[in-house]
């Protein structure tokens, strides 16, 4: 959501509008009625990768996820429902009944 104020508006009640930016407004600063300049929250410093999928998503190459990410997985139970077993050993116990 955007906040629109006037410039002595924003002058003298700065600190306020300063914490709407920082809470994760965009202000909109009018000179005369007309927008001047926009105060947004900066993002944090981008690692080298996210440089490369941002620089990807404005050529139009890739969708950005609009979502958070995932959860950090979780193992699925074995079908005797345990989940420390090795891999092989659960598919040997899952196709005991086929040989």
């Amino acid at each position: 959501m955007n906040i629109t104020v006037g410039a002595r508006e924003l002058k003298t009640r700065l600190g306020l509008y300063l914490r709407a930016v920082r809470n994760g407004q965009t202000l909109v600063v009018t000179d005369r009625g007309a927008a001047v300049a926009e105060l947004r929250p900066i993002e944090p410093p981008a690692s080298a990768s996210d440089a490369r999928w941002r620089a990807a998503a404005a050529h139009g190459s890739v969708t950005l996820a609009r979502t958070a990410a995932l959860s950090p997985f979780e193992p699925a139970a074995n079908c005797d429902g345990t989940v420390d077993r090795a891999v092989d050993a659960s598919l040997d116990l899952d196709r005991e009944d086929r040989f």
